[in-house]
């Protein structure tokens, strides 16, 4: 089947027009093809979440492995019994929809009966969104149908937040793509369970612990580690995530600090050809690293605030970098403390394989 390419922005087409332009997608996903498409956190390769060989075409577009979950995303809360047995959804639970969907928050919630059990593989919740993106929801609505989407992209890999780099992993796989522009967050949505009087966030993301506990008055924990022989409750629990092909390491802290950790890791080091991400007023520091960068990616901001920026940029800077054969990639990254500092430095340690440092002053 040759695959179909649709370009869509709510702000340029009508209604009319946008329904027109995505009723190819919306069809496709209903009768069992692969759709990427755009979402505010990153682009996701949707599939009916009804149908059993729909969603293994995802594990096998993506090589994904069998024992990791998938999110179920629908076009609004009134669409949740599609996905979800509301009769036992919790007041907690119905609490947290109501404060953060549509928005970057994945809930781990009972099943219908009628969702494929490749979407939660040895687990007895889903994971369930509503994304908040308008071209998302309008798909989604038009499919009528609970569309299960991981990140479009390969294994392992930076997730896509352009469709540039969707078709650089999964041209070949795709029924229809719908491009919709860049993404928001740049990052994926925080996944979290209620338990008995606590909240237990699996995957950190835009949606932090201070959010959830102010809206259910609940404590949170967040554990992201995963337990040997068992099966991941979220996705990017268990395998390896985020990263390049290129090796990456990461620093945070004041620029003197990192920019003399850098250094340091250098001299120890016989690297010849690295790359830098960092933020735009590290500049003049960098430029007296030896060696010097041969590559660099200048976000806008300073290192106290500029975790959003650094976010939104994260995962298409690293794809960037990739094209640069380099050697290695260092990473000025955000301050632990930045309330997007949890989910950034998560998916650090998991780009890095650890080697995420705080560059303490002397």
């Amino acid at each position: 089947m040759q695959r179909i390419q649709v370009s869509v922005s709510m702000a340029r087409e009508n209604k009319t027009q946008a329904i027109r332009l995505l009723s190819p997608a919306a069809a496709a996903l209903r009768q069992g093809g692969l759709v990427a498409f755009p979402t505010e956190t990153v682009y996701g390769l949707g599939a009916n979440a009804n149908l059993e060989e729909a969603i293994l075409r995802i594990f096998q577009a993506k090589g994904r492995p069998a024992d990791n979950p998938l999110i179920v995303h629908l076009p609004n809360v009134e669409a949740i019994s599609s996905a979800v047995d509301i009769a036992r959804i919790r007041p907690h639970e119905k609490r947290l929809i109501e404060s953060f969907w549509p928005g970057p928050l994945t809930l781990l919630l009972p099943p219908t009966k009628t969702i494929a059990r490749s979407v939660y593989p040895g687990q007895t919740l889903i994971g369930v969104r509503v994304p908040n993106h308008p071209v998302a929801q309008l798909l989604l609505s038009l499919s009528g149908v609970p569309v299960a989407a991981p990140s479009a992209n390969r294994s392992g890999l930076p997730s896509p937040t352009t469709s540039e780099t969707v078709l650089l992993d999964l041209a070949d796989h795709l029924d229809v793509l719908v491009e919709g522009g860049s993404c928001e967050w740049g990052i994926e949505s925080t996944v979290a369970a209620v338990q008995e009087e606590s909240i237990h966030i699996y995957r950190p993301g835009a949606i932090t612990a201070a959010m959830l506990e102010d809206a259910t008055g609940l404590p949170v924990t967040v554990s992201t580690g995963f337990q040997e022989g068992g099966t991941p409750l979220a996705p990017g629990m268990k395998y390896r995530h985020y990263a390049p092909h290129t090796p990456v390491s990461a620093w945070w802290g004041n620029v003197e600090s990192v920019q003399s950790a850098m250094q340091q890791a250098l001299l120890q080091s016989s690297i010849q050809r690295f790359g830098l991400i960092a933020p735009r007023n590290f500049q003049t520091l960098a430029d007296l690293l030896q060696p010097s960068p041969v590559w660099t990616y200048w976000i806008e901001g300073e290192e106290g605030s500029y975790a959003p920026s650094f976010a939104a940029k994260l995962y298409s800077s690293m794809r960037e970098a990739d094209t640069a054969h380099l050697e290695a990639l260092y990473v000025f990254a955000p301050s632990a403390f930045h309330p997007l500092g949890t989910a950034i430095h998560n998916r650090l340690l998991k780009a890095t394989e650890g080697r995420l440092w705080h560059a303490e002053s002397s």
